[in-house]
């Protein structure tokens, strides 16, 4: 029985899972070692970025800590106007996001949103944890009643991910294609070209040359940070750089012949 809850724990790890519980929580304060300190009202001092440290489960009357071999990783960011954004970091370095709404039940300590209500049985000025009884794999909607906590820690500046900074609509400046050691611009304008990363997960594309009728796409997004990718959907991965906050490079094509377009960002 052991042996099956670890492999169950490492399964939905791996799978970056999206956490929901019931609304009954079983009480287990006499086998719980660190004290339960909530801030309150819970409502003004979650709000913020915050960044899973840890992910233990009960079992055998205790808190098991489990080993994170695959470097999953999610942060949360409660807003003060009830929206949370949540940044998921997946297996293949791959960092995908998500939005929902989220609320409070201060009475009961309940964090509630778009899924069922998950309780809150830590929050300092700077840590977070959260407790729910059962899991929910995303992908086959699969429901596992494993009781499992998650710690986070206040995320800091050196926590942020390529996906979070390309978000927003880019315009395009201008195309080039190399032709040796140098770029050279591309005829025709492209200047009413633009992709918008949304925080949502959701992805719009719209190219047009010299005004014509533009070709308009929508795909899933997610970005890999250490290697400077943009995947839209499961099939189009491009290399990307960003030079500042305000500037994209997309680039295209083979080693034969390459294009990059240079995006900046609207309203700067």
């Amino acid at each position: 029985m052991k042996k099956a809850i670890q492999c169950l724990s490492t399964m939905l790890t791996m799978l970056g899972l999206v956490f929901v519980s019931l609304a009954s929580f079983t009480a287990c304060s006499d086998n719980d070692e660190s004290v339960e300190t909530v801030l309150q009202p819970i409502a003004e001092h979650i709000v913020g970025k915050w960044q899973m440290t840890a992910y233990s489960i009960f079992n055998d009357g205790k808190w098991e800590e489990q080993i994170n071999d695959n470097n999953v990783s999610m942060a949360m960011e409660f807003r003060a106007d009830g929206t949370e954004m949540r940044v998921m970091t997946y297996p293949d370095g791959f960092t995908a996001l998500a939005t929902r709404t989220w609320s409070v039940d201060e009475a009961n300590d309940l964090l509630t949103g778009s899924t069922s209500p998950q309780r809150i049985y830590r929050l300092t000025t700077d840590e977070l944890g959260i407790e729910a009884s059962q899991s929910m794999n995303p992908e086959t909607g699969e429901i596992a009643t494993i009781q499992a906590r998650w710690t986070y820690r206040r995320a800091t500046p050196q926590d942020l991910t390529l996906a979070e900074r390309l978000v927003g609509k880019w315009q395009c400046r201008e195309v080039d294609m190399k032709n040796g050691d140098e770029w050279k611009p591309m005829a025709g304008s492209y200047a009413e070209s633009y992709i918008e990363l949304k925080e949502d997960g959701n992805c719009e594309l719209s190219l047009s040359i010299d005004n014509e009728k533009p070709f308009s796409a929508e795909y899933r997004w997610s970005a890999n940070t250490a290697a400077g990718l943009l995947r839209l959907s499961d099939y189009q991965v491009l290399q990307i750089e960003m030079p500042d906050d305000n500037t994209l490079v997309i680039y295209f094509g083979n080693i034969e012949r390459i294009t990059r377009a240079i995006f900046v960002r609207e309203n700067n």
